[in-house]
């Protein structure tokens, strides 16, 4: 048994605030191969007048369609004031309970408004569950408050839905549309991977004014940015209820959102919007691969069981809608359309045309294996051949004029095919001219590339010449240098020589000094003894004497210069 516990505050200060506040989840063994049934528990309750629908709302969504779901699920409620309606929740449908019980353990932080339950789970795995407002051809079955029913000329109408989207590496993805009808009993709209035809994320900011995204904000509680998800297909999905099931026409907003989902369904254009941080880019972008990638066999079979419309409504099962049904007019009631010209985000402006197109038809054939017929009739022969039987219609049967999905339905898929045909090649048109201006300017870029090579050639050329002329005149130098230290030992040994004959002139000076002294010497004994001599010689004779003593004294002193 697997036991969910919600804590519901109905009397929080501000009516818009959220009141649903996740308090305790243990996981049991729930499947029948013994693997954790992992669950995501979704109830939404943003005012008072809310609390009594969400108190018996309890959308059990399986995180991963791997293990069957659990036969039965206890809901236990808490709250921390009385049902305004009653004094305790009521007994959801099936074998889901709703009781007030006392909450224990930590309560965790509260979701939000229109709290995402986007995850990556394991294995490469991703899933997105949030509560987005539909915009969606359709037909007025409801009046405002002045009385006119507010339909544009495009027939808009705008519904709060919740959106599963699931990726599984071994599956592909699958979006699934969910909308309570009456007695907490969801319709669903499946659209398989192979009838999306594009799949875009446009940002809307708080500057881009427009009076369907004015409608939009006012829905979503004033939010100036939102996130646009625009959904084109090749074919409608699936329209899921359960078997046997019957509108009660008694109930104007069950007939509203009846035919709400019916339209929907039958949209093959349609857009969601949500607040910018619900849907992360990284999430979004493994949506968008996914719808691209090629699927195998294998994947296709675990696609068809995880789309099996019989494993929905707790077991019970359900059965595909055939495009043929009737929505049932209804009275005025509380919900309003847009009345706008075209829906937020369709506008196609000049500069994003070929942006919002749609991928070539027979690029996205290519990625599915078998048809889409093919694989339609594999997930209609699991409700047993709902296309054998007759189309499936709500209420009694009458020749009075009914209102279908917004007009006939081959009239719509024509008209939406043109306007996919047109989009398509105004798309192509505007890449050829794209791919063109890129290749011009490849071509202009690839030309000013060759002169810039060529002048690089040519300086690598005149570079190279230049390191020859430098690797010349630094052998020129080599040489010169050699000769130098050449030059300069020579120069040494004739230092080494004039310092030797330095040494041998101041030897020679030093005993010519000496023979100076001695001569000097001489000198003054002769003019000693000349003057001794005067006395005894005349003066003629002294005269003689002299004059020989000195001439042999002169001639003495030469013949030693000589020697020397």
């Amino acid at each position: 048994m697997v036991t969910c516990r919600l804590k519901l505050e109905p009397d929080r200060p501000s009516p818009t605030a959220p009141i649903a506040r996740l308090v305790h989840i243990p996981f049991g063994t729930g499947s029948r191969i013994g693997q954790p049934a992992e669950l995501i528990c979704l109830l939404l309750c943003t005012s008072r007048d809310e609390w009594k629908q969400a108190s018996r709302l309890a959308l059990v969504q399986q995180q991963t369609d791997r293990h069957p779901r659990p036969r039965s699920c206890d809901w236990s409620i808490s709250h921390s004031g009385q049902d305004p309606g009653s004094g305790n929740p009521r007994n959801s449908s099936g074998s889901c309970l709703a009781r007030p019980v006392e909450t224990s353990g930590t309560c965790l932080p509260a979701i939000g408004v229109m709290p995402p339950k986007a995850a990556t789970i394991p294995n490469g795995s991703a899933r997105f569950t949030h509560r987005v407002l539909a915009v969606f051809p359709g037909q007025p079955n409801r009046t405002n408050e002045q009385g006119d029913t507010g339909q544009s000329s495009l027939g808009l109408m705008h519904q709060f839905v919740t959106l599963d989207a699931s990726f599984d590496p071994s599956a592909s993805i699958l979006f699934r549309f969910s909308l309570v009808v009456s007695n907490g009993i969801p319709l669903y709209l499946q659209i398989l991977p192979d009838r999306v035809a594009s799949f875009e994320r446009i940002s809307h900011d708080s500057a881009h004014r427009d009076p369907g995204l004015d409608i939009v904000r006012n829905e979503l509680d004033g939010v100036r940015r939102l996130v646009c998800l625009r959904f084109r297909l090749y074919k409608a999905g699936h329209l899921i209820t359960p078997v046997g099931f019957e509108i009660d026409r008694s109930d104007a907003e069950a007939l509203h959102n009846f035919n709400s989902i019916t339209s929907l369904a039958a949209a093959l254009d349609f857009c969601v919007y949500m607040r910018p941080d619900v849907l992360t880019k990284s999430k979004f972008a493994v949506f968008h691969n996914a719808i691209k990638e090629p699927r195998d066999a294998a994947q296709i079979a675990a696609l068809e069981w995880r789309a099996d419309p019989s494993r929905l409504y707790n077991g019970k099962g359900g059965e595909v809608v055939t495009q043929g049904a009737e929505s049932v007019s209804s009275p005025a009631s509380c919900a309003s359309t847009v009345a706008v010209d075209s829906p937020p985000g369709y506008r196609l402006q000049s500069h994003d045309v070929a942006s919002l197109a749609p991928p070539a038809y027979q690029q996205a054939h290519q990625h599915v294996a078998p048809p889409v017929e093919e694989l339609g009739k594999r997930l209609r022969s699991s409700s047993k051949s709902a296309d054998s039987r007759p189309s499936k219609r709500v209420g009694p049967q009458s020749s009075s004029p009914h209102v279908t999905f917004f007009g006939p339905q081959d009239e719509l898929q024509t008209r939406q095919i043109q306007e996919f045909t047109a989009i398509f090649d105004s798309r192509v048109h505007s890449l050829l001219e794209q791919y063109q201006r890129r290749i011009d300017k490849l071509e202009d870029s690839v030309r000013i590339l060759s002169a810039k090579n060529e002048q690089l050639e040519a300086q690598g050329i005149q570079q190279q010449q230049d390191i020859q002329m430098l690797r010349d005149e630094v052998k020129v130098l080599q040489e010169e240098g050699d000769k130098c230290l050449g030059r300069t030992g020579s120069l040494e040994e004739r230092q080494d020589e004039f310092e030797r004959r330095q040494e041998d002139f101041e030897d020679s000076q030093a005993l010519l000094e000496q023979r100076q002294d001695a001569t000097e010497e001489t000198v003054e004994l002769t003019d000693v003894r000349i003057l001794g001599l005067e006395g005894l010689l005349d003066e003629d004779w002294r005269c003689e004497l002299v004059d020989e003593v000195r001439g042999e004294s002169v001639a003495g002193v030469r013949e030693f210069l000589r020697n020397i």
